[in-house]
């Protein structure tokens, strides 16, 4: 078995990490996105992971890339500022809890506090993220804190973006194909109603993931029924796209797929 770098330690803290932040009470109203928000961010972190190699430490700290815009970081570099902002942000969070009401201190529950699409889509986001934790051999407990305002998780999700741009541009392009084609099997079991809500969420967060969103939304047609009949007697037949909600074929009568 390969040695364990510190570089796949460091990885392993993080997305744990990122799996135990929670929101709290203050975040009712924006509860969905905003848990989406923080699901993506570790769909994206496990995916990255998958076109590198961080069993080792060699070779990590050296830029594989440089755009000429500004001096390069290696692997390692990027992750340590990653962990760095992890822990200023849960330093942070202890201040805004102070002086809120002991209700508005309590975390949400997306089990108990989230609509059944929103708890469809994290379902097969998590089994992704599953799938990949379950091909690490040493489990790390990471961080856990709750966000109290809502300014505060847009900035640390704005930070964490950029942090994760920053990553996958050190890959080499071969890597980026790939990156591509995982986001198209993560979204390749989800409805297109819940695509549309999953499009909302992740604007401006995952651009593989999004662009493999549009892309299976733009290859199926909109839900529509083309529908041929004769009078009133004999086979009524039509062609379905989409979803066959608030469809019917008169009181009285039955409708029949054929597959």
């Amino acid at each position: 078995m390969a040695e364990i770098g510190p570089a796949l330690e460091l990885f392993r803290f993080i997305l744990s990490t990122l799996g135990q932040i929670q929101l709290a009470r203050n975040f009712e109203d924006d509860f969905e996105a905003c848990q989406l928000k923080l699901d993506i961010l570790q769909l994206r972190l496990s995916r990255w992971k998958e076109v590198v190699d961080l069993t080792s430490d060699k070779d990590l700290d050296t830029p594989k890339i440089n755009d000429g815009k500004s001096q390069p970081r290696g692997i390692k570099e990027v992750l340590d500022e990653i962990e760095h902002c992890l822990d200023r942000y849960k330093r942070n969070s202890r201040r805004d809890k102070d002086g809120l009401t002991k209700e508005n201190q309590e975390a949400l529950e997306p089990e108990s506090n989230l609509p059944s699409d929103i708890k469809s889509i994290r379902r097969r986001l998590m089994q992704c993220i599953r799938k990949r934790q379950s091909q690490a051999s040493t489990a790390i407990q990471g961080l856990k804190w709750v966000f109290y305002k809502k300014e505060v998780f847009d900035q640390f999700i704005g930070s964490m973006t950029e942090l994760l741009d920053e990553l996958e541009k050190i890959a080499p392009g071969d890597d980026h194909e790939q990156l591509y084609k995982l986001s198209e099997e993560e979204c390749g079991d989800i409805t297109k109603m819940n695509l549309l809500t999953l499009k909302e969420s992740i604007e401006g967060c995952d651009p593989w993931l999004s662009e493999s969103v549009d892309k299976k939304l733009q290859g199926g047609q909109a839900g529509t029924q083309n529908i041929y009949q004769s009078n009133n007697r004999g086979f009524t037949v039509g062609n379905h796209n989409g979803d066959n909600k608030g469809f019917t074929v008169g009181e009285g009568n039955t409708l029949t797929n054929h597959f």
